[in-house]
């Protein structure tokens, strides 16, 4: 640790420890609580699937035929769409919202602004 930091480094630590209802000798005689132990994996080997489609060859039926539906759902109601700031991005998130409409699912559209360059 750097000279300059170990003086603010030190003075924070017995600050803070004030506030602490463990002290340094209580350490040793400390009990492990269940709150203590770090959890092993929730999943042996996870894993993400992903699909690449040529954008203009995005359509809803296939966005849903191929997204996996979160547990306990038989399908999806609802699509949610976010576009970029381009007048392609939004071109191409209109196309797909029409697609959504087509199936009769409920459908929401968002749009990032353009950010200006400063």
């Amino acid at each position: 640790m750097p000279a300059a930091l170990s003086g603010s480094v030190s003075l924070s630590a017995s600050w803070c420890s004030n506030y602490s209802k463990a002290k340094a000798s209580d350490e040793k005689t400390r009990v492990e609580m269940p709150f203590d132990e770090q959890p092993g994996m929730v999943l042996e080997s996870p894993s993400v699937p992903y699909i690449q489609v040529n954008v203009d060859e995005l359509d809803a039926g296939t966005l849903l035929a191929e997204t996996p539906l979160p547990k306990g759902a038989d399908q999806f109601t609802s699509l949610h769409i976010v576009a970029g700031a381009s007048a392609n991005a939004r071109e191409t998130a209109e196309s797909l919202q029409r697609s959504v409409q087509n199936l009769g699912k409920a459908v929401t559209m968002y749009c990032w602004p353009s950010l200006d360059k400063q």
